[in-house]
Order: C-alpha cells, then sequence, then structure tokens
C-alpha cells in the first residue's frame, strides 16, 4: 500500500481575537508557498480532505486485498443477480408497504414498531400507561389494515 503524504498544510492562527486562515504548500519549482484564505474557503478545502481520508480508509477496508484466482472470477461472473424486473417488483412492494404503515393511526403505528423492535404486548401497554389487551386489539387493527392496503 503506497502512503500518500499531504500536498498541503492548513493552518488557523488567531491575531487580536479573530482568526486568520493559511494554506501551505510547495510549488512546481519546491519553494514553499504560504496563501492567506477567507474562512469558507478554508472550511471548505478542510471538509474536503476529511471526506478524501474517509474514502481512502473505506477503500482499504472493502477492497479486496487477496489474490484473485480464474476460479474465484469465474464464480463471481456465474453467480446470478436479480434482474430489473425483481428490482423494480420489491421497491413497488416496499413503497406501498411504507404507505400502508404511515396510514395508520398514530397509537398503531408506535405499538407496531415497538413490536416489531422485539418489546413484548405487556412491556408496550406499561410503556403507554394502558392495559395490555388493548395493545394486542391495537395491533391486530394494524395488521389487518396493512393487509388491506397491500392487497388493495
Amino acid at each position: 500500500m503506497v502512503k500518500k503524504t499531504a500536498e498541503y498544510r492548513l493552518n488557523r492562527i488567531k491575531s487580536s481575537n479573530q482568526f486568520r486562515y493559511y494554506i501551505s504548500f510547495r510549488d512546481g519549482r519546491n519553494t514553499l508557498c504560504e496563501v492567506e484564505v477567507s474562512r469558507e474557503v478554508f472550511q471548505a478545502i478542510e471538509t474536503f480532505g476529511k471526506v478524501e481520508r474517509n474514502q481512502t480508509r473505506w477503500n482499504e477496508r472493502h477492497i479486496e486485498q487477496s489474490e484473485l484466482s480464474e476460479a474465484t472470477f469465474h464464480k463471481r461472473a456465474m453467480r446470478s443477480s436479480e434482474d430489473v424486473e425483481q428490482v423494480c417488483l420489491r421497491n413497488w412492494q416496499n413503497e406501498k408497504l411504507k404507505q400502508a404503515i404511515s396510514s395508520l393511526p398514530e397509537p398503531q403505528r408506535r405499538r407496531l414498531f415497538l413490536y416489531l423492535k422485539g418489546y413484548t404486548e405487556a412491556t408496550i401497554a406499561w410503556r403507554e400507561g394502558c392495559s395490555q389487551p388493548a395493545v394486542a386489539q391495537s395491533l391486530k387493527a394494524a395488521r389487518t389494515h396493512i393487509r388491506k392496503k397491500l392487497q388493495e
């Protein structure tokens, strides 16, 4: 792995209750140059540096570092992927489910999310200050409503 050295350096210097921003770099003749820039330019370059560093780290973590053999390439090439129709159908179903859930009354939606997160009906009832049968009825009504909406 090749380690890239910084091509510039950012400096923030405080003078008389305000900051001054500088960028130092070496020009084509290897002469050190320092330029004063506005705060906005300094922040933009600083943000760009962070994004670039994060992308480099992501690449180091996620790009395969091992050697690939012909067998591995063949295996990957033969792996079936989803076709466009499957992706479109799944996206359409997900959108329909989102709409069905968003059309639920707030208490039913809240209780459904808690139940899907793994909370028991008794715990949800305790959190909401109501009875367990009320929560059970609310969840049943939510499931029925979602089923109806998905069948439309």
